[in-house]
């Protein structure tokens, strides 16, 4: 699975802990002997995407879009959760593949996350409180225009402090990361 965190700015310590959760993943999957050349050659083509504009989910599986979205300012205050969230997720993924079965957690996913080693728990417990929604660019949701840390104000959709003046390139919903850059 490749991590595609856009422009969003993670400290390198929390990465290293998603990426962990991912490797984790693959491991959890060789020793529940899922890890067939096919789930293999799927899992590699799916992306793992960094989202800070989540409030309540700490993850959401896309299966025709072939990817993952992850709550990273949830998961930043709940990191012990990574490996959870990833898996199930993953179990979505799964589920759609093997069995053809989309969304939901019915008896296959639930299968899938006991032969990973987790509790299939549709939901997660975690204290969602002071979480807001983030528009596009990290602006809270019905404002307009922000300040960065340098002072330098920007109109929201406008690209953001690392784009000011210039929304060349920009394509999509890149708050959510979606595109191929992968800094």
């Amino acid at each position: 699975m490749k991590i595609v965190r856009g422009n969003l700015r993670i400290e390198p310590e929390f990465y290293r802990m998603i990426r962990l959760a991912v490797v984790s993943t693959h491991e959890r999957l060789i020793k529940a002997d899922l890890a067939s050349p096919e789930v293999r050659e799927y899992l590699n083509g799916c992306r793992v995407l960094l989202s800070n504009r989540l409030v309540s989910s700490a993850g959401i599986a896309k299966v025709k879009k072939h990817c993952i979205v992850l709550n990273l300012r949830l998961l930043a205050l709940h990191p012990d959760e990574l490996l959870t969230v990833v898996v199930h997720e993953v179990c979505h993924l799964l589920a759609a593949k093997l069995y053809g079965v989309r969304g939901g957690h019915g008896k296959q996913w639930k299968e899938l996350m006991v032969a990973l080693g987790c509790e299939p728990r549709r939901c997660h417990t975690l204290d969602t409180n002071g979480l807001r929604r983030q528009g596009r660019f990290g602006v809270p949701h019905g404002q307009t225009s922000q300040q960065d840390a340098s002072g330098a104000i920007f109109q929201a959709g406008s690209g953001g402090p690392d784009f000011v003046g210039s929304t060349a390139g920009i394509r999509g919903n890149v708050g959510w990361a979606v595109g191929k850059r992968d800094v």
